[in-house]
């Protein structure tokens, strides 16, 4: 009987151990350096999870989200170089609620290299990069004229409506390059840097939309403008992996 219990006590020491060892190979993080960084398409704040292949290889993803909603009064100059630029003015848009949101996937894999006697690991890897960037934001509201100078201080009301649309994807591979620090068993925090090479593909559309009366006649203009926008981005990011992530 004693025998059947010692091993059993081993069977389940062994089953422990090896579900484990399984579960270590696994992590899932945070890479919270689109929360500081906000002026590059590729780096934006995502999720992120690694499962190893071996004790030097994982396959990486990454999952990125970051966006408004644009929803806002604002009080001054519409454009002082457009439309009503040579004119006195008193400007008052209501801004409908719009949105300006950027999202994309990383696919990947790295390889690890642990410094010796130490908590500290390096890894170096190639990543498949898709992102895109999708903004929409329109107004109405009223801007006041100034009829003249002098003694005439009456002004015009011209009513205004707005709207500005703009996409842009991005399509790439990167090279990842990152510094990894463990603590404890299941923990750590990494810093990551990428040199990219992406192209960019992109669109954008801005309409205005004005209507006044003069002499119990109502006038209307409407002004659209588009571009289109095709290139390449490359070149090192020094900063797009601020992590923390769990071991499971």
């Amino acid at each position: 009987m004693k025998i059947k219990s010692t091993f059993s006590v081993i069977l389940l020491c062994f089953c422990f151990l090896a579900s484990a060892q399984k579960m270590l190979k696994q992590d899932l993080g945070l890479n919270m350096a689109g929360l500081i960084i906000k002026n590059q398409a590729i780096v934006v704040p995502s999720l992120f999870y690694k499962y190893a292949l071996d004790n030097k290889y994982q396959l990486r993803i990454q999952l990125a989200l970051d966006g408004k909603l644009d929803s806002k009064d604002r009080k001054g100059n519409f454009n002082t170089s457009g439309q009503f630029g040579s004119f006195n003015q008193d400007t008052i848009l209501r801004y409908n609620p719009g949105r300006n949101i950027r999202y994309g996937l990383m696919l990947g894999i790295q390889r690890n290299h642990i410094i010796v006697q130490s908590n500290f690991s390096y890894y170096y890897g190639l990543d498949l990069i898709f992102m895109m960037d999708d903004m929409y934001q329109s107004a109405e509201g009223v801007v006041l004229i100034s009829n003249g100078g002098g003694f005439d201080t009456t002004k015009q009301r011209v009513n205004i409506k707005i709207r500005n649309k703009s996409k842009l994807y991005s399509f790439g591979l990167g090279l990842p390059i990152g510094l990894t620090y463990t603590f404890g068993k299941r923990f750590y925090t990494a810093l990551e840097a990428k040199f990219a090479i992406v192209y960019q593909k992109g669109e954008s559309n801005f309409l205005t939309e004005t209507s006044q009366i003069q002499n119990f006649d109502e006038f209307t203009s409407k002004t659209e403008k588009g571009e289109d926008y095709k290139g390449f981005d490359f070149g090192l990011k020094p900063l797009t992996g601020l992590c923390i992530g769990m071991f499971f």
